[in-house]
């Protein structure tokens, strides 16, 4: 460059002499400009320039930026330095340019030749093959060491590319692309022009309408490296260029192909009920045979052409038909095949129900008559006609009639259906009578005394039994037949069973069991005891002492051979509770058995009662010890019981005591009839025997005898 070259001729010692007149003038700083890229054609904006630099620049400029060409993108950067004729020093370094993309270049400059000159300008170009966000700097020395720099941050769009879809050819489809465009679309049509970013892989994919099929591409796909032959695969990659402007024209022709017939389909209802009739089963109803024109294939052109008719059967018979009037052509001139609608099997005739009756033994039952036994009733379905579909549903039942009845009927339940669907009437059986109710024979009876006598009760007296002869039952078809006859019972039995003699038969066969009448009878009296207990609630003995009260109970109870059972017993005693020798006690209160013989009273007695106690005496012999020697001296008691009612009975010592030591009485057994011992002759003690008398009913009454040895004789 001519930068260079100059730099070169300049001698040592101006180079010397500008450094230091640089050294000793003041420094300025560059003045940064920040300059817009311009958008030009259909190129997306650029994003803004940043620029900055260091001191010894006067001014930095905006970086311009030319639109794609066929080598990419042309950036231009230029910037004025101060003092630039430092450059020219010996040994300084060319000013260059890192372009960012791994390049760089001498930048170009251009300085006056005054020697007093203080500027010059730096510039550069560099061409981006692809889009992308540079930074440049710009360097240029002043000596061998120092620099100051410039920089520009540039931002490179991608390219935006567009692809001209359409459809062509005798049939119908779409085109569907992947991925979605700029816009969102996926299908052309409806989005016929897609735009995508460069780089992108866009995948094509034609795809036919029913009626149609995809044939081939039209079209022709250019790029940067010329123009190459369209698609020939389906689905078909292109992968957009980095092309500023790029579109291309992309075509995918449809070939409508039908060469198959249309179809005929043919369809049937019974016109009485409206509903469909399906071929080869049987109806009672007449059939409306209609047919259908439609188009078939995976190609289908279309019906252009549809008169088909159908028609109506309304006469019996197993097997009709209907053909198709009329034609069916589709919009390709193929023909539809004539149908026949068969078999079409019409049955109007119902079948019939019958019955018949047996009775339960398997004779046959004859209506309207009696009989004593079930009745059972069952029903048969046939098919009838000239034309027979035959019978599809037979679920006829009867019945057994097993109760009595005077006239009643059966009709069939169920159901009795041929294969067209018709139904047979219901079929009744009857009157049928029934009685299976025998008739009663039934017993009656009197006593002697004329009274009515009921059965199974007791009684003291004889009975006589008859028996008489009745129909039973809600129906009743009436005696045909009665010679019962009956007897008499007067011995005393518990249970004895008179039975019905004879005969007795109903209209219907049916014959009454034989009766019975039992009979009981008892003459025998039931009889009365009696018990008696103490207060303290043991037996008491009539005749005996006591010095309780005494409780006297009755009981009642039956007797005889045939004992007919108690039937009230309201006996009563009663409770003695004064004192006496000869006391007594009667039942109140009844005793009879179920025959109605009553007990004979009855007395409890004597009854001995004395509660008042004994009276009891005593005496102790000497009745005072003397002299007061300390030796024992024995001594003697006397004790008399009298009772003036049940008399004595016994005594015994219930205690002896000493006022002094207790062995100064010996000899004496407490609990026994004792009355002879010893005491010691001490001064001034005293002795006590303590003895109970009791009577013979067990009343007790105490006397205290006692014995003293004085202080002296005179006491």
């Amino acid at each position: 460059m001519a930068g260079g070259s100059e730099r070169r001729r300049k001698s040592t010692v101006l180079s010397a002499w500008r450094r230091a007149r640089h050294a000793n003038r003041p420094r300025r700083w560059g003045r940064g400009i920040v300059a817009s890229l311009l958008v030009i054609g259909a190129l997306a904006a650029f994003a803004p320039v940043t620029v900055s630099a260091t001191s010894g620049y006067d001014s930095v400029d905006g970086a311009s930026v030319n639109p794609l060409s066929s080598g990419g993108y042309t950036v231009h950067v230029h910037a004025y330095a101060s003092f630039d004729f430092s450059v020219g020093v010996a040994g300084a370094p060319d000013p260059s340019i890192d372009w960012g993309d791994g390049t760089s270049t001498n930048a170009d400059f251009h300085f006056c030749t005054d020697f007093f000159c203080s500027g010059g300008d730096l510039s550069g170009t560099h061409t981006y093959p692809n889009y992308g966000t540079y930074g440049v700097r710009l360097r240029y020395y002043t000596g061998c060491c120092v620099s100051y720099d410039a920089t520009w941050n540039v931002t490179i769009p991608r390219t935006t590319d567009t692809i001209n879809l359409s459809t062509a050819g005798t049939g119908s489809g779409v085109i569907v692309y992947s991925p979605a465009g700029n816009s969102g679309g996926s299908v052309c049509p409806p989005d016929c022009a897609p735009q995508f970013p460069a780089g992108t892989v866009v995948t094509l994919t034609p795809t036919a309408n029913v009626g149609s099929a995809f044939e081939k591409y039209i079209g022709t796909f250019c790029g940067k490296g010329g123009c190459t032959s369209p698609c020939s695969a389906n689905p078909c990659t292109l992968t957009m260029p980095e092309d500023y402007g790029y579109a291309t024209d992309v075509k995918a022709s449809f070939t409508l192909t039908d060469t198959t017939a249309p179809v005929i389909t043919a369809s049937a209802k019974t016109t009485g009920d409206n509903q469909p009739y399906t071929a080869g089963t049987w109806t009672s109803q007449s059939v409306q045979v209609s047919f259908a024109c439609a188009d078939s294939g995976a190609n289908a052109s279309g019906i252009a052409t549809n008169t088909i008719a159908g028609a109506t059967v309304s006469t019996e018979g197993a097997d009709q038909s209907v053909t198709n009037t009329g034609a069916c052509v589709d919009k390709a001139g193929n023909t539809a095949t004539a149908v026949t609608f068969s078999p079409i099997k019409i049955d109007m005739t119902k079948p019939a129900i019958t019955g018949s009756a047996v009775k339960a033994d398997t004779t046959p039952y004859t209506l309207n008559t009696w009989t004593n036994q079930p009745v059972t009733v069952t029903f048969t379905c046939a098919d009838t006609g000239a034309v027979q579909s035959g019978i599809a549903t037979n679920t006829v039942a009867g019945a057994t009639i097993s109760t009595d009845t005077a006239s009643r009927s059966v009709t069939n339940t169920g159901a009795c259906v041929d294969e067209a669907g018709n139904v047979a009437p219901l079929a009744t059986v009857g009157p049928i009578k029934v009685d299976m109710t025998k008739p009663v024979i039934t017993g009656s009876a009197t006593t002697a005394d004329g009274k009515p006598y009921a059965a199974g009760t007791w009684t003291n007296q004889d009975v006589t039994v008859t028996f008489a002869c009745a129909e039973t039952g809600t129906v009743q078809s009436g005696l045909a037949t009665n010679t019962i006859g009956g007897g008499s019972v007067s011995n005393e039995t518990a249970s004895q069973t008179v039975t019905s003699t004879g005969t007795c038969v109903d209209n219907a066969g049916n014959a009454a069991a034989p009766a019975t009448f039992v009979v009981k009878i008892d003459k025998t009296k039931p009889v009365i005891t009696a018990k008696a207990t103490t207060a303290d609630g043991k037996p008491y003995a009539a005749g005996t002492w006591t010095n309780q009260n005494v409780t006297v109970a009755f009981a009642c109870a039956d007797g005889g051979s045939a004992p007919s059972g108690i039937a009230a017993n309201t006996l009563a005693g009663a409770t003695i509770s004064s004192e006496g020798a000869n006391l007594s006690v009667t039942n109140t209160g009844a005793c009879t058995d179920n025959a109605g013989n009553a007990a004979d009273p009855v007395t409890f007695g004597p009854i001995k009662i004395d509660k008042t106690a004994p009276t009891v005496t005593g005496s102790i012999a000497p009745g005072s010890i003397w002299p007061p020697n300390h030796m024992f001296v024995p001594i003697t008691a006397t004790v008399n019981v009298s009772d003036g009612a049940s008399g004595p009975a016994s005594f015994v010592l219930v205690s002896a005591t000493a006022s002094g030591d207790a062995s100064d009485i010996q000899g004496f057994t407490v609990g026994q009839a004792s009355t002879s011992g010893q005491v010691r002759a001490n001064k001034d003690e005293v002795y006590t025997l303590t003895y109970r008398g009791t009577d013979k009913t067990g009343n007790s009454a105490t006397v205290v005898l006692t014995v003293a040895v004085p202080h002296d004789q005179g006491q």
